[in-house]
């Protein structure tokens, strides 16, 4: 299993383009994070094979809301779990990668028989959000299955649904995976980047990619104000991009809101942009989680370009293909999924998730949208084009 870590890393550093190739140095990949596979490979030897009990390992799902972000690191995490042997089904996975309802894909898969070793629980299958499930709710049904030991294991897939399991409940009778939490250290979720210091937690850290995105950023159009709009700190990533912008010199402006998805949102978002084009900012990045309907991106995004703004993107490809500037990748779900799944595997096989290594940086990978970049006279240089993974020439029609 961890050798495809090490080949998958392998293929990206033999087909990145050269600038890309400088980018990973920059952030600190390539090297580094073949050594780790490597480390990977060693501690974990024994692990390659699932493991099974008498009655299946329960496993347990809690997410926000519906997001391709997530759904995609989740899409990616079940084909690897189905590559490595823990899960067997017919045919395809009835989701696009790119287009997956978590919540959805737990409910779909606990309707199967998965085979000897798994099976998803669609009585622990959550979006905490108010819109669906509720945070109330949830811990008290959750709490309910933890003390009836219905659940084995329990995959969250971001900052809050951990937040709730690990601080706010104070689980600590069944393992708690959380990916997909953007600085899980500053959140409070884990006590390091390394290990968690919480015998059954493991967080994949990976926060040192956003001190050098923002670095990128910079690097590609030198600003002296970026906005931004976050609902958490830490899901925004501010405390890296605080440390790139000290280092480097510039001011970052930002205004915080109200996750909840209400009538207005939209239209609150509208005006907050407004303000920070009127507050004179030369740049603008979206954060993570913010606009949720791809229809909106769009819309909102000419609100900075309609005054030659640039909007760089924190995580998610599609929101360069809908009409942002530029990402510098932050992730790469199916980079991330053996990691995840070796991850997985050593705690089903009894190792203590607080024992086991939480950092792993993928290679990092380029995105330009050449028609916006036309479009608000934003530099487009050859190394640039040269580094793009993707490029894309016209904004995704809705």
């Amino acid at each position: 299993m961890l050798k495809k870590i090490v080949n998958a890393l392998l293929l990206c550093l033999l087909v990145f383009p050269v600038g890309v190739c400088a980018l990973s140095r920059q952030a600190g990949t390539g090297e580094t994070e073949l050594k780790q596979a490597g480390q990977y490979l060693h501690t974990a030897e024994n692990m390659d094979s699932p493991c099974s009990k008498a009655d299946k390992f329960v496993i347990g799902y809690v997410d926000i809301d519906p997001y391709p972000a997530t759904g995609e690191m989740l899409y990616y995490f079940i084909e690897q779990l189905r590559a490595e042997g823990w899960i067997v089904y017919d045919g395809e996975l009835p989701f696009e990668a790119a287009d997956t309802d978590a919540k959805e894909l737990i409910h779909f898969l606990a309707q199967q028989d998965l085979g000897p070793y798994l099976r998803f629980s669609d009585e622990v299958n959550y979006y905490i959000s108010e819109k669906y499930d509720g945070v109330d709710y949830v811990k008290e049904d959750l709490t309910k299955h933890i003390k009836n030991g219905d659940v084995d294991l329990i995959f969250c897939m971001g900052t809050q649904p951990g937040d709730l399991l690990i601080n706010e409940m104070g689980v600590t009778e069944v393992p708690v995976m959380v990916s997909g939490s953007v600085d899980p250290v500053g959140a409070g979720l884990c006590d390091t980047e390394e290990y968690s210091g919480k015998a059954n937690v493991w967080c994949h850290t990976n926060t040192d990619v956003y001190r050098n995105q923002m670095k990128y950023y910079y690097d590609s159009h030198p600003f002296q104000n970026i906005g931004m709009v976050y609902y958490d700190e830490s899901v925004g990533s501010l405390r890296p991009y605080s440390e790139a912008a000290e280092e480097i010199g510039f001011q970052i402006t930002a205004k915080k809101i109200s996750p909840e998805v209400t009538d207005d949102y939209y239209d609150n978002i509208r005006r907050i942009y407004e303000e920070l084009v009127a507050d004179g900012i030369d740049a603008f990045l979206l954060n993570t989680d913010i606009i949720k309907d791809e229809t909106q991106i769009a819309p909102l995004l000419s609100v900075f370009y309609e005054h030659q703004i640039p909007v760089f993107v924190q995580n998610s490809e599609y929101y360069v293909e809908d009409g942002a500037t530029m990402l510098v990748s932050a992730s790469n779900a199916q980079i991330q999924a053996p990691f995840l799944t070796n991850t997985f595997s050593q705690i089903l096989h009894g190792e203590q998730p607080g024992s086991l290594n939480q950092k792993f940086v993928t290679p990092p990978y380029l995105s330009l949208n050449l028609e916006v970049a036309d479009r608000i006279g934003f530099a487009v240089d050859t190394d640039m084009l040269l580094s793009a993974e993707k490029l894309y020439s016209d904004v995704k029609e809705k």
